[in-house]
């Protein structure tokens, strides 16, 4: 697994797809994301399990104001199915077994790099406030 992709999370007992592209159109009806996209970086993807963020594709326009959301474009992402938002709030190491082996897209460049900065201003990470256009009040501290 490498770092951009996009995984559907397998339902409770549901197998693996054995087709070369994920052929189904949902996304979930739910308030659970049902796609996570791969953060960790590659070295990192070798063991059981990857760190990802949850897409949701719902109430994207509210979203957008958010900047621990990155909005994801089907327009500039051929590979998606849907305009989704990453939720960098919603971060977690997610096991490898619960992701259809198979993934739907990568996302790269400047479109992975808004998710990066999502979860950089997320947990507060300087580095990240001039991508973010956030202002630097206060001196900060390093970790």
């Amino acid at each position: 697994m490498k770092q951009g992709e996009i995984y559907r999370v397998l339902d409770d007992g549901e197998e693996p797809k054995t087709e070369q592209r994920i052929a189904h159109t949902e996304w979930g009806d739910d308030a659970t994301p049902r796609w996570y996209v791969v953060v960790s970086r590659d070295d990192l993807n070798n063991g059981e399990s990857v760190v990802g963020i949850p897409l949701s594709t719902t109430n994207l326009e509210e979203r957008e104001g958010y900047k621990n959301h990155a909005i994801l474009r089907k327009e500039l992402n051929p590979g998606l199915l849907a305009s989704c938002a990453a939720q960098a709030e919603l971060i977690r190491l997610v096991g490898k077994w619960e992701l259809d082996p198979t993934p739907m897209t990568r996302i790269v460049g400047a479109e992975f790099e808004r998710v990066l900065s999502a979860i950089g201003y997320m947990v507060d990470a300087f580095v990240f406030r001039d991508v973010l256009d956030i202002p630097n009040d206060d001196e900060p501290t390093l970790w």
